[in-house]
């Protein structure tokens, strides 16, 4: 499969899984999220396997930058740049994700901290 390709798709399915992962925890299903933690540590495999193969890629374009890549390959800067893009998106959610089981977390350590104070003093 294309390097480009097999990326894009790899980006697309970590899209589908960290909003899904974001409407869980907004939704304060922290259980729920749980189980998606397996199937981001696969696709994180996944998608260090397609970066190692993007900077193969990239290698490639500046050992031949005495001539125009885009024309030996079909690969346009614009494209590499929108993939990049997309990559920082993802991460700028997947931030997002973090700090909302974080905020979840310490909600629900809050609220049992307090209970167990509260059930102390009867």
């Amino acid at each position: 499969m294309d390097t480009l390709a097999n990326f894009e798709q790899v980006l697309a399915r970590a899209q589908e899984l960290f909003l899904r992962e974001n409407s869980l925890l907004k939704a304060g299903q922290i259980a729920e999220h749980a189980t998606l933690m397996a199937q981001k540590k696969k696709l994180l495999t996944e998608l260090d396997s397609a970066l190692k193969s993007l900077q193969a890629l990239r290698k490639d374009m500046e050992a031949a930058k005495a001539s125009p890549y885009a024309t030996r390959t079909g690969i346009s800067k614009d494209q590499l740049r929108t993939l990049q893009d997309r990559v920082m998106q993802l991460l700028m959610l997947d931030k997002e994700n973090e700090q909302l089981l974080l905020k979840r977390s310490m909600t629900t350590f809050s609220a049992g901290s307090a209970l167990e104070k509260l059930s102390k003093a009867l």
